[in-house]
């Protein structure tokens, strides 16, 4: 006989049910052998245990099935399984001895008819059930009667061996099998079968997640099917960390991300794309919602891109207002793109972005080229004309000046003349402090900064301008508006310092190391010097044209126009006291 075996009683009796629940297993097992009774109360629920669950014998009452009278009948067989009837008397008068060798012989002759074939099927079940790549194990009770291999390498124990030697709840922390105990006992009360998620404590401490579904058999056994949820989890985790990483990074750059389903016309937007409208982060759109958004007079221009863009497959980027739920106006840059399958678009996707401040600055910037371009006509138009009426009436007056005032009337010919100059360059420095390119040509480094000299030391007779060997012969890539740049360096030196400053011009041609010179030039004076803090802040970088902080307009116009040269310019500290401005420039070729 086998190790264990399952006998299901059928009676209405249920006195006689639990009589022989109670004292089969004794009149038909042995030493060798479990029985398992289970009882019934009709033929009805015993096919359906039947179908559900192994039974090796049934032993129904003879009323039940119609019986010829036979105290204890030969065994019949229904569906592979053998059936012995008993007549129904009362519990006392059942011979039990007599009742349990006949179900005996029935599991014996069952076993010998179906021995082999059963230990095969068995054997193939059993090398099944090990390539399974999931724990697989069957309880009675509170013990494991088996589990394959691959539960216990789930549960970190070397072999299938050493984990029957325990109860299941050795497997769990004592909190987590309570919880067990309350869940899973209320679901297989229920429905037979309870599913849910696990954690078992490993040997070495290491708690494992599981999948885990329990199946509720006869006789207070279960089978238990669980898979190892370790990768799976840190997957999640590894989606969870770069969601938050995408989300951080749409609320930083202000994008946010939409779909539309063209199949049952569905909008996704993401939680960065309902920020910017201003809704709620569990708020589902339509397609008329998320258009209602743009004002009345935007409206079909995006609903024309929609359109064309899910009829003609053309995607699209263009700015747009958008008012948001509290009323607030923002600029938005949206580009949508159609996603194809098989030839036919079936969504479209893309990304609406925040230029609010963007936008301002925009705004910003056009305002001030208009005040700019203002000022240049100020300056070209009025100013020039003004001074070309002082220059003319200068130079009526030279016939009439005697050789003491004709130096006075020279330097006054000489300053008007080149005011007018300076203003018909003035569009130069404006279309530099715009972004815009500047028209530069080959330039004389030595009579620019001659010239400068010469003026200064007329303007400033109590400074001193000196040079330091002579001035390199070359030219440099500039325009008229170089002379700009070293009056302004000049004056800042007097300006800083004082009427009788010290100025020293010194120059040299270096050589760039890839075939292309430069000519660096140093502006030096004695005065009091510029603090390591403010050798930077002098030119006003960072800061925005007119509104800089550096000292006055001089410096930053300095830096601007190097720039534009495609030289450098920065400070020094001059020895023993002072400070030197350094210009660096570009050689276009020798003079």
């Amino acid at each position: 006989m086998a190790s264990s075996v399952s006998v299901l009683v059928v009676d209405e009796d249920k006195q006689i049910r639990e009589h022989l629940a109670a004292s089969l297993p004794d009149a038909v097992g042995d030493r060798s052998t479990t029985i398992y009774v289970a009882t019934v109360d009709s033929i009805e629920v015993a096919r359906a245990e039947l179908d559900r669950s192994r039974v090796d014998c049934l032993v129904v009452s003879a009323r039940l099935i119609g019986d010829d009278g036979t105290r204890h009948g030969t065994p019949v067989w229904t569906d592979g399984v053998p059936l012995v009837s008993f007549e129904r008397t009362n519990a006392s008068d059942i011979d039990l001895e007599t009742l349990g060798q006949v179900v005996s012989d029935a599991i014996q002759n069952t076993t010998g008819r179906l021995g082999h074939d059963r230990e095969d099927d068995l054997e193939a079940f059993k090398s099944a059930v090990d390539a399974v790549d999931a724990g697989i194990a069957l309880t009675h009770g509170s013990e494991h009667v088996y589990i394959n291999d691959t539960g216990a390498s789930i549960c970190g124990y070397p072999d299938s061996e050493t984990i029957l030697e325990g109860s299941w709840t050795d497997l769990h922390t004592a909190e987590e099998a309570d919880r067990l105990r309350e869940v899973i006992g209320d679901g297989l009360d229920t429905s037979g079968r309870w599913q849910g998620e696990v954690s078992i404590r490993r040997p070495d401490g290491v708690d494992v997640p599981v999948r885990v579904t329990i199946t509720s058999l006869t006789d207070d056994r279960n089978v238990v099917v669980f898979q190892d949820l370790t990768e799976q989890k840190e997957r999640e985790r590894e989606l969870e960390q770069s969601r938050d990483f995408l989300d951080q990074t749409q609320r930083i750059s202000k994008v946010g991300g939409w779909e539309l389903d063209l199949r049952d016309e569905t909008v996704e937007w993401t939680d960065e794309t309902k920020r910017l409208h201003g809704v709620s982060l569990d708020y589902e759109p339509s397609l008329d919602d998320a258009i209602g958004f743009y004002p009345p007079d935007q409206r079909e221009k995006v609903r024309t891109l929609v359109e064309r863009c899910r009829t003609e497959g053309k995607p699209w980027e263009d700015d747009f207002r958008i008012v948001t739920t509290d009323g607030a106006e923002r600029w938005v840059r949206t580009h949508g793109e159609p996603v194809i399958r098989d030839g036919r678009v079936v969504a479209l996707r893309g990304t609406i972005q925040d230029v609010t401040v963007s936008r301002a600055r925009e705004q910003k910037l056009e305002r001030m080229n208009a005040e700019l371009e203002a000022l240049n006509r100020i300056i070209r138009h009025d100013i020039r004309n003004d001074m070309a009426v002082i220059v003319g009436w200068a130079e009526l007056l030279a016939p009439h000046v005697d050789a003491e005032g004709q130096d006075i009337l020279s330097r006054i010919l000489s300053t008007g003349r080149h005011t007018i100059e300076i203003t018909e360059v003035v569009r130069d420095l404006i279309e530099t402090m715009s972004g815009d390119a500047v028209e530069t040509y080959p330039l004389s480094l030595t009579d620019t900064i001659q010239r400068e000299l010469t003026v200064h030391r007329e303007a400033y007779p109590a400074a001193t301008f000196e040079t330091d060997g002579e001035i390199p012969d070359v030219a440099v890539r500039a325009n008229p508006l170089l002379a700009s740049v070293f009056r302004n360096a000049f004056g800042n030196a007097i300006k800083h310092n004082g009427n009788d400053t010290v100025v020293t011009v010194s120059a040299s041609v270096e050589d760039g190391g890839d075939g292309d010179d430069f000519v660096v030039v140093r502006i030096a004076d004695d005065g009091v010097g510029i603090p390591d803090s403010r050798k930077s802040a002098v030119f006003g970088k960072g800061e925005k044209g007119l509104e800089s902080t550096g000292t006055g307009l001089g410096l930053y116009f300095v830096n601007k126009l190097v720039d534009s040269y495609g030289g450098t310019v920065w400070i020094e500290d001059n020895d023993p006291t002072g400070a030197v401005v350094v210009l660096e420039l570009p050689v276009v070729t020798v003079a």
